[in-house]
């Protein structure tokens, strides 16, 4: 699952995605510290509950591509989110084998 995938709103200034990793406490405030960290990014609001994040940034400091390539990057370093990516994967494998 690409993180264009978890996107539901996309906004000039404003992005809210949804993924199941997020519904876990500790993996929501992980993500939450590493996108604040982010220069550009002005708030972040994890949803434990519902498993969203919301994220708002200057959109003149980021573009939406660069705000894109920066999630998928920093999704690899994040637990649970490439999980389904890392099971297909594996799905892939043992059925070349």
């Amino acid at each position: 699952m690409s993180i264009v995938d978890c996107i539901t709103s996309f906004v000039d200034g404003r992005v809210r995605l949804r993924h199941p990793a997020l519904k876990d406490k500790a993996t929501a405030e992980l993500v939450c510290t590493v996108v604040g960290g982010v220069e550009g990014i002005t708030a972040v609001q994890a949803n434990p509950l519902t498993g969203s994040l919301l994220i708002y940034y200057d959109a003149e400091k980021l573009t939406r591509e660069q705000l894109l390539e920066l999630a998928e990057q920093g999704a690899a370093f994040i637990p649970g989110l490439n999980e389904e990516e890392a099971a297909s994967a594996e799905t892939a494998e043992g059925e070349a084998a």
